[in-house]
């Protein structure tokens, strides 16, 4: 009897199974492509959202600088737009003292009737030593509305995930971040004829920034963990040139 030649039936077996390896291998192709267009779709939905605040911010920040008032703040206003600081951090500490980013803040979060708090703010006649214990009522209640104002402004959500998550980065490596607050505390305090020492102005801008942090956790924990934020990326040092 002649034998079975099994080599075509092993040649076809193993076609099959190429055939098959092949479909698996599409259908995984195919699912990467989708998640990564959504993933491409919620990035972009994400870069608008920081687009317009960056818009919002030029609007403000133009008017802003051009006040000699604010003359002394400029400079560190400048390092954070160096180190590309989100813009909402930024409209956010100037809000303790400056209208303008009070009101679009407030307004932003339905709160504009507050921009009164600031507007009636108390002033002493002469210059005294700051006192936590004796500050005036006005001036307690904007300093907490501001607070809780930020918070809310930061933490909405048509807040950018991606900015978010660089404003975290941000302060927890630049300590030019805590320095710029410090110094816009001062300003309003003095601003208010209080004088203050730059160790409790220091103080008072490490605690905030830590309710600032909390809420910002807090809001990313609920959000889209797929949008990431890669610090200090450049292109030609990833594939071996220097900048």
């Amino acid at each position: 009897m002649e034998e079975f030649d099994s080599t075509p039936l092993e040649s076809w077996s193993s076609l099959g199974w190429s055939t098959e390896k092949s479909r698996e291998q599409s259908e995984k192709q195919r699912e990467s492509y989708k998640k990564a267009q959504a993933q491409i779709q919620k990035s972009q939905k994400d870069e608008k959202k920081a687009q317009w605040d960056n818009e919002d911010l030029f609007r403000i920040l133009e008017r802003f600088i051009q006040n000699p008032y604010y003359d002394e703040l400029v400079p560190s206003i400048t390092e954070l737009l160096q180190i590309s600081v989100p813009s909402r951090f930024i409209l956010s500490m100037i809000a303790l003292f400056y209208p303008e980013a009070s009101l679009h803040i407030l307004k932003h979060i339905g709160r504009e009737k507050d921009i009164d708090i600031l507007l009636s703010l108390h002033r002493d006649e002469a210059m005294v030593d700051f006192s936590e214990n004796t500050l005036h009522p006005t001036i307690r209640n904007w300093v907490s509305t501001w607070i809780h104002a930020g918070q809310a402004y930061l933490t909405d959500e048509s807040m950018s995930v991606v900015m978010q998550k660089k404003l975290l980065h941000v302060m927890d490596t630049e300590k030019i971040i805590s320095d710029t607050l410090s110094r816009g505390l001062t300003f309003f305090f003095t601003t208010r004829n209080l004088r203050v020492h730059p160790s409790t102005m220091e103080s008072y801008a490490r605690h905030i920034l830590r309710e600032y942090k909390a809420a910002l956790t807090d809001s990313l924990s609920t959000a889209d963990t797929e949008i990431t934020y890669v610090p200090d990326f450049w292109e030609d040092a990833f594939f071996g040139f220097s900048k």
